[in-house]
Order: structure tokens, then sequence, then C-alpha cells
């Protein structure tokens, strides 16, 4: 079988011709922060740029060539935390809502449908979402085995154990863990041992805990938190904790969807005390079906997040 870097090399070169071209586009480059000259054009061989810039030699006979006529061609937009149990979709009308709206990556843990049917009902929607054009990230949905458990609750009969989410962390497409919240480990009357036995393995494979806690106004319970290996946090909803969190090296992840509208609030920390962009995200979180497909997603949260004084290009940064 043919590489397909060796396809993409030889469309570069000229040896073979791209499958598509998109000419006269002003291409958002989110790497340097620039937007390309409309001369510019972009040739495709698979699923992948073969080559950028003066390109009319990869141009074949069979080449489909799109002319943007002057609009911009902006990278696939990434939502670093969302969850589709709550648009009500299974994965291919939710990947298509998703494309219509720019969105090509998502992070999720299909922790809704693991509450209901264990983990093979996330693996069958996780499937079912790399059948389509949409990228899923998996992270363990720890929040199913956590959930109710702080307030001294249960988890859901069918929701899994400890020991099937520590096997979830070797699938192939895990990326790390979803949702770590306070509550079961960092006080010793309520600490998890089996829990934070998956987050050290976790952390061992190199992989994310991304972390779920809102209202972190003690100082001591944020460094606790931490220190535990929280690397990402998108329950932020004021300028003090995303100030805070930001400092301690988290990934701070501000969300703007159905439920939770915290742009207007957190990034004045960016636009007016000046914190660099890089150590924030944007993200939907929760988004219901009418939402999804009239106001958008990502695209929806850059457009707030330039409302509310971004400069565009670092929205599309952040996204």
């Amino acid at each position: 079988m043919r590489l397909q870097r060796e396809a993409l090399i030889d469309v570069a070169m000229g040896y073979e011709p791209a499958e598509k071209v998109i000419k006269n586009c002003r291409i958002v480059n989110s790497h340097t922060g620039t937007i390309h000259q409309p001369s510019d054009s972009v040739a495709i061989k698979g699923q992948r740029i073969a080559a950028i810039g003066d390109i009319d030699y990869t141009i074949g006979d069979d080449t489909e060539v799109i002319d943007a006529d002057g609009r911009y061609l902006v990278p696939g937009l990434i939502d670093p935390h969302c969850h589709q149990w709550h648009t009500y979709a299974n994965s291919t009308v939710f990947a298509a809502c998703r494309l219509l709206h720019g969105s090509t990556t998502i992070v999720d843990g299909f922790y809704g449908h693991a509450i209901v049917n264990g983990l093979r009902a996330s693996r069958f929607f996780l499937d079912e979402l790399l059948r389509t054009p949409v990228k899923p990230l998996f992270v363990v949905p720890t929040m199913c085995y956590t959930q109710n458990r702080g307030i001294g609750f249960p988890a859901s009969p069918n929701a899994p154990s400890i020991e099937q989410l520590m096997d979830s962390l070797s699938w192939p497409e895990t990326k790390g863990i979803e949702e770590i919240s306070p509550e079961l480990m960092l006080y010793r009357n309520q600490r998890d041992a089996d829990l934070l036995n998956l987050m050290e393995e976790c952390l061992k494979q190199g992989k994310v805990i991304q972390g779920h806690s809102a209202g972190m106004t003690d100082d001591k319970i944020t460094n606790a938190w931490v220190s535990s290996g929280i690397m990402h946090n998108h329950e932020i909803v004021n300028a003090s904790e995303t100030r805070r969190q930001a400092e301690l090296g988290i990934w701070v992840v501000i969300r703007e969807g159905s439920a939770c509208k915290d742009i207007e609030a957190c990034i004045p920390v960016i636009t007016k005390e000046g914190y660099h962009a890089r150590a924030f995200q944007l993200c939907t979180d929760v988004i219901t079906p009418d939402w999804m497909l009239e106001r958008g997603q990502m695209d929806n949260a850059i457009r707030v997040g330039i409302k509310n004084g971004l400069d565009p290009m670092t929205a599309i940064q952040m996204s």
C-alpha cells in the first residue's frame, strides 16, 4: 500500500495532481496569527493539505477546483469540552451539525451515555462518530463514576466501575480523563484511592486530566487541586477564578453554550488585564439541539468573544 505521506509529497512536487484545489482564498493562519494574500491557493490530497501558495501546477484534468473569490479559509475548529449527550442526537446527526458550523474535532467522554448503559454505550457512540468526518478525542468519563458520590449518594447502577474506566484509558482514541472534581480527592474523609490511582496512571501515560469545579475561592483548595494533576478546567465563572487558575498553570477553558455563558465575565482578564490568550480556550460544554443548529457552536463562541473585545484572530486561535 502506498504511504499517505508519499502521496502528499508527490502532489507537492508536481508528480501527481491534487484531488481538490481551493483558489483565491484568504487563509487564516492560526499558527502565525496572519492572513495570507488572496492569491494563495490550497492543494488537497485525500484528507490532508499537500501544498499552499502558487500551486496551479498541481491542477490536473480531474482536479476539482473551487474558486473562493477572496473569502476567508479558516482551520477546522476544535471544541475542547462538549457533551453530545445533551444534544439528543446520534453521532451521525451530531457530526453533521458540527460540520455545518465549522467544528472538525471534539473532546467528549460520552458520560451521559455511560451513566445509562456503561462504557459499551460510550464505545458505541464513539465508534459511530469515528465513521464521520468529525474527529473525536476521547476522555475517560469519570463523572459517571463520581457523580452523586460527593454528596453521599451512590453512582448509577449501570455506571462503569473504576476497573472499566482504567481499561478505557488504554483505548487508542483516549487522550485523557474527563471532569475530575475536588470532592473525592482533596478531603481525607472522602478521598477515593482508586480514583487517584486512575489519575496517576493517566499522567504516567502522558495524557491530560480535565477538571470540573466552579466557585473555587479558597486558594488552598485551588493549589491542592492543581497539585493533584489537573491541567484543564472549563467551570470558570468569573474573572478572579480565570486569573488565578491561569497563574497556577491551568488551561482555562471558557464556556459559551446554552447552559453556561461565561465569556462576558471571564474574557476581560485577556482584553483588559493583558493576560496572554495562549493560556485560554473557548468551548461549548452543553448545547441543546436548537442552539446547536440556530446559533452555532464554536463559531458562536468566537462571535461572542469578538463582541466582548477579543481580537478576531485571537478568538480563532482560542478555538
